[in-house]
């Protein structure tokens, strides 16, 4: 379909119009078109009067690209999902890795485009995270497995890193360590480079935390009691939040941006400094909630099925959602990095793909669990369970 008729489309689909958007969708998924759409869409910047209109389109975009996935890359582990202790992958696509601790022990590097093991060796004492076209694992001192033109080149991170790997950011260019009594992030290194960079580090008692990745935000105890910081990457204090009865060991809020944190330990509830307040939900236990990548949509799945809030946190508003409901108690799902969109199980254990507006809109079969979007929401990585588990990637 030539770009004016696709431009039609758009036009028609955003003043409303469900059979324009889903003819739109159709035709650009799985093509160029679809990246040069999304680009003129830019859900960051639209107005918020313009807002769901916009989000409605780029969540049946991605809805339909998603039904076009098909497998690419089929890797059989040779162990049953019982002996498979964990399994990552490169936010791109292009490694694959897993331990196993059954009859085919040890800790195994796949191409994520060929399906061909490219490593092996014996389980590592701890930890595996896969970023920037390497394999970090904990083996007496952090060890990374580059992997360049086919092969893999085994080299120590350094001893400079406080304590072990904690998380890495979705672009995996960034982690976080974390020590007795230390933090730090640290810029991954590439792959001609020979040690990580520091970020922001510190030493002391505050050190728990929660990392916003995508905000470039992180939330720490303050010295004053029931009183938490919202740190920047650059390590400026943006905000200090008062939070009734924190437990300085264990923060259960996470930085969204702009100063803004979600407070998960009855529900979920916005707070910044200034005394604001925006209660979303409430519920006995915390809820795990994700912020799309255009830092607008908050995104929660409960016992109720999924729920999004537009968020304004420049301006501390909300823009959509119905808030103050009570929900029972939290429920995984992994929402797309772009849409509003999530695999969750259903009751039967089945995990299907859910749109808070339109329910479940797709399903996969009873042996299949999605473990990770890749490619940046172009990709799915999925584990294929039976006597033996596979693991795919679909594309």
């Amino acid at each position: 379909m030539r770009d004016e008729e696709i431009r039609a489309l758009e036009r028609e689909a955003l003043a409303g119009d469900a059979g324009a958007r889903l003819r739109v969708a159709r035709a650009v998924a799985r093509t160029e078109q679809l990246g040069t759409v999304l680009r003129r869409i830019d859900l960051a910047r639209v107005p918020w009067a313009a807002y769901e209109a916009h989000r409605a389109l780029v969540d049946t975009l991605w809805i339909e690209h998603f039904r076009g996935l098909a497998l690419a890359v089929r890797v059989p582990t040779g162990s049953s999902v019982s002996r498979i202790q964990e399994i990552a992958a490169a936010p791109s696509g292009e490694l694959l890795a897993w331990i196993s601790y059954g009859s085919v022990k040890g800790l195994y590097v796949a191409s994520g485009r060929t399906g061909a093991i490219v490593h092996s060796e014996p389980p590592p004492a701890s930890g595996l995270h896969v970023a920037r076209d390497a394999v970090y694992y904990n083996d007496r001192r952090w060890r990374r497995l580059v992997w360049r033109a086919g092969r893999v080149e085994p080299r120590d991170l350094g001893s400079r890193l406080p304590g072990g790997f904690d998380e890495v950011s979705p672009e995996g260019d960034l982690a976080s360590f974390v020590g007795p009594g230390e933090f730090g992030i640290w810029r991954l290194p590439g792959p001609d480079e020979s040690s990580c960079v520091p970020v922001l580090q510190w030493a002391g008692a505050n050190v728990a935390l929660s990392v916003g990745w995508r905000a470039r935000e992180l939330v720490r105890a303050a010295q004053r009691p029931n009183q938490v910081e919202v740190v920047s990457f650059a390590g400026r204090v943006v905000g200090e939040v008062s939070l009734a009865r924190t437990d300085r060991t264990r923060i259960v809020c996470r930085a969204l941006g702009a100063g803004v944190l979600a407070d998960k330990r009855h529900g979920l509830t916005l707070r910044a400094d200034g005394d604001f307040e925006l209660g979303l939900l409430r519920a006995k236990g915390s809820l795990a909630c994700s912020l799309a990548s255009d830092g607008r949509s908050l995104r929660v799945h409960t016992d109720r099925g999924p729920k999004r809030f537009a968020v304004d946190l420049a301006g501390r508003a909300l823009r959509a959602g119905e808030p103050g409901q009570s929900v029972g108690g939290p429920s995984f799902a992994l929402w797309h990095p772009h849409a509003d969109i999530a695999f969750v199980a259903d009751r039967d254990g089945r995990f299907v793909l859910v749109d808070p507006e339109q329910g479940e809109v797709a399903a996969l079969e009873l042996s299949v669990r999605p473990l990770a979007w890749l490619d940046d929401g172009r990709a799915l990585l999925v584990r294929r369970d039976g006597p033996e588990v596979a693991i795919e990637v679909w594309r």
